[in-house]
């Protein structure tokens, strides 16, 4: 029986302009990437909003993967910024398809994905 080799993957991207959508990251492999976990963590002051990730299906077209809400929240020497880790159940998207996001305020987070790509089964 073969087993995979795994090769860790990170990506982050700063998300600052709410409504477009970036990509945070896409699979190189054709045994497929694991996605193990987005850390989602905000620059500074924040609003009530969503951050809102995407599975991209074709050149132009994305389809709503998942949304997370994110409270207002004021950061103080008390209260640090808003952040969150997101486990992704170690979801497997397919060689070359990609993973995006977005913010809906226009407010500044840094987005991290953490996983492993299947290089090749020995």
């Amino acid at each position: 029986m073969s087993n995979p080799i795994y090769t860790p993957i990170t990506n982050s991207v700063l998300l600052d302009t709410g409504g477009q959508k970036y990509e945070l990251i896409t699979c190189n492999s054709n045994y497929g990437t694991i996605i193990r976990q987005v850390v989602v963590q905000a620059n500074g002051n924040i609003t009530a909003g969503k951050i809102k990730f995407y599975l991209k299906v074709d050149e132009t077209n994305w389809r709503l993967f998942r949304e997370v809400p994110v409270p207002e929240v004021i950061q103080t020497n008390q209260y640090p910024a808003f952040s969150t880790v997101l486990s992704f159940n170690n979801i497997i998207i397919a060689n070359q398809d990609v993973l995006g996001v977005e913010t809906v305020n226009s407010e500044e987070f840094v987005i991290s994905v953490f996983g492993l790509e299947i290089s090749s089964y020995s």
